[in-house]
């Protein structure tokens, strides 16, 4: 999770956390997951940065409590105001046999290809894990179903448990990204007035090694993927060592690295003291990051490295009530 040198200049975390989405790698790596990456313009980044009061105000009316309105916040914005994109429609649901059959995330006109675009969007964190799950039971419709398979995208799941990488990706393949070639979703573009579409999927995110074994990373995922550890609240003294200070993550700055004062970050005791209480009273994973000295931003603290800390029972519900 090192600063990269595009965010080395940027002050604003809305604005950096903008730049992470075009300088992050999807999580996999798939002839189904295209995406065809055109920016280039740091210069527009550092304008946006200079001046971030109308990213601010667009941001504004999120719901930045969840990290998935906060990023397709991002990406609404990118898809107004970046040079050569028109964005047409957001959120677009396609009605047909009385009910919902889906919805398009953004429909725009790129000038460059001069085509129109159907972008989906994700972002998502899973954690990897050969421990049987509350989901594990239920028939899975992916492409790879063996539990056993270590390199398989269901063995890696979400801090909740109520989500899997593998139904996450054949949900974005196998159905939202083919809603253009159905009646419904034809009749919905052409009252945008749209005929000929292309479909792209962005999947971002980070994958979540466990620290206590070794696991291999999933099927088809980018070898340059962004990655971080998980381990139980009973390892984490242990652990905690490794960074000099840390911090509990709030959404929705999940994304770019953090620079913060020393004055406003936990020391390794302070952060187990923290984290023990608030798992024993919340029963679920929490998201931390290391913070080691940067350059850059002295005497401030860059974060590092992104760990979820996870009930000693996870991921078994048993006990959370």
């Amino acid at each position: 999770m090192e600063l990269s040198n595009e965010q080395l200049f940027i002050n604003n975390q809305f604005v950096r956390d903008l730049a992470w989405i075009f300088q992050s790698t999807p999580l996999i790596s798939s002839e189904h997951m295209s995406f065809e990456k055109d920016f280039s313009d740091d210069a527009w980044l550092k304008e946006l940065d200079s001046n971030p009061e109308m990213l601010e105000a667009h941001l504004k009316n999120k719901n930045l409590r969840m990290l998935g309105p906060y990023f397709e916040g991002l990406w609404e914005f990118y898809l107004r105001f970046y040079p050569g994109k028109k964005l047409l429609a957001k959120n677009v649901q396609v009605f047909g046999d009385n009910k919902t059959l889906g919805e398009f995330d953004f429909i725009y006109f790129d000038e460059l290809t001069q085509q129109y675009r159907h972008l989906e969007v994700a972002i998502k964190y899973y954690l990897g894990s050969t421990g049987m799950t509350e989901t594990d039971s239920h028939e899975s419709d992916s492409y790879e179903t063996s539990s056993h398979d270590t390199t398989s995208m269901s063995t890696w799941i979400g801090p909740n448990t109520n989500d899997r990488l593998d139904r996450k990706f054949n949900k974005l393949v196998m159905h939202q990204s083919k809603l253009s070639q159905t009646a419904a979703g034809r009749e919905a573009l052409l009252k945008l007035g749209v005929k000929d579409i292309k479909s792209e999927i962005c999947l971002l995110g980070y994958l979540f090694y466990p620290e206590h074994y070794p696991l291999d990373s999933p099927l088809n995922s980018q070898a340059n993927h962004h990655r971080g550890r998980w381990l139980r609240i009973s390892d984490l003294a242990s652990f905690v060592h490794r960074s000099d200070y840390w911090s509990v993550l709030e959404k929705p700055h999940w994304l770019a690295p953090i620079v913060r004062e020393s004055s406003a970050l936990l020391s390794s005791k302070e952060v187990v003291e923290r984290l023990t209480l608030l798992i024993e009273d919340k029963q679920h994973p929490i998201l931390i990051s290391g913070f080691s000295g940067s350059e850059a931003f002295a005497p401030c603290y860059a974060s590092e490295q992104l760990v979820f800390v996870v009930p000693d029972n996870w991921p078994n519900k048993s006990s959370s009530g």
